[in-house]
């Protein structure tokens, strides 16, 4: 679409579209995870129109947030191709998500460095769509879809930078703690897997870099983790409180200690729920083994006489 005809064909369609693919997403997995909790959707479910239900909802939301991703970031022909079938958040090449996704420092460097595109500003400055881009992002972080939370890391990471420097004031105090809540809740649900938590807490870095100079009250919501130590905290808005590196890049000594702080969030996958740490203590000393008796057989023979039953006496 040119972008002469963004503000009277696009702008008026994602009014529409924005609001009911929040309601209806919101509503459709509110479902799915009731089915989840109860019990009557599993991995050896048999039940087809439920397990079809589980199926859909996932493709479509993930379809969703490819949509909002190249509205948003923007993206050419090989980056919508690229949008749908691979997921861009990671922190280490080499790292799975749930899913099975390959993750590389390529997609990190996506994840600190898109910029909202002029189609992406106009949705996110106009009333009718903004909200409704915004609580579909934060809600899909917490997803049950490993992937559908990697793709929302993605989008809401750009989104949230031009919020938050932007000349006009579009973030208050409220969708800066539903923000960083949302981040928060998205490491309980998918934090045991490696690709997820890593996108996750450098997005929870980098929205308290970004938000806590005009929010204090974000220092509140880590302290609301249950047991987390308050020195790791002033230590945290201390490091926070320091420039930046340069670059898109965020400071390990911040994540590793964000990571500290939330590790009580994180759940635990099912094959390590129920595994015991198996611990065998005072060992006794392992009894060397005599040296083996001497096989070589020249060695043998050298000296055992043998030689002395053929010899002939003259």
């Amino acid at each position: 679409c040119p972008p002469a005809f963004y503000d009277s064909v696009l702008v008026p369609i994602f009014a529409h579209l924005a609001p009911f693919m929040c309601y209806h997403l919101m509503q459709r997995w509110t479902y799915i995870s009731s089915l989840y909790e109860s019990g009557q959707l599993n991995e050896e479910s048999n039940d087809t129109q439920e397990v079809l239900e589980d199926m859909l909802n996932r493709s479509l939301t993930r379809e969703y947030l490819d949509v909002l991703k190249i509205a948003l970031v923007g993206a050419g022909t090989d980056g919508v191709h690229a949008a749908a079938n691979i997921t861009d958040v990671a922190m280490e090449p080499e790292e799975h998500s749930m899913d099975g996704t390959t993750q590389s420092r390529a997609a990190q460097s996506a994840l600190l460095s898109d910029i909202i595109s002029d189609l992406g500003a106009k949705l996110l400055r106009n009333d009718a769509t903004s909200n409704y881009i915004l609580m579909t992002l934060m809600a899909a972080l917490s997803w049950q879809d490993g992937t559908c939370s990697m793709k929302a890391v993605n989008v809401v990471a750009p989104v949230m930078r031009f919020l938050a420097t932007n000349e006009i004031q579009l973030m208050d105090q409220n969708k800066a703690t539903t923000a960083f809540q949302a981040v928060l809740q998205g490491l309980q649900v998918h934090g045991m897997h490696d690709a997820n938590q890593a996108g996750l807490i450098t997005l929870g870095v980098q929205f308290y870099e970004l938000l806590r100079p005009k929010f204090p009250i974000l220092s509140e919501v880590l302290r609301n983790i249950p047991n987390v130590n308050a020195a790791d905290i002033q230590k945290f808005d201390e490091k926070v409180s320091v420039a930046p590196l340069k670059g898109n890049k965020v400071d390990k000594a911040k994540k590793d200690l964000f990571k500290k702080m939330t590790a009580r969030l994180v759940g635990r996958s099912v094959n390590q729920m129920f595994s015991r740490q198996i611990e065998i203590l005072n060992l006794p000393p392992m009894q060397t083994r005599a040296p083996k008796p001497n096989t070589d057989i020249v060695d043998i023979t050298q000296n055992s006489g043998i030689t002395q039953l053929f010899r002939t006496e003259k």
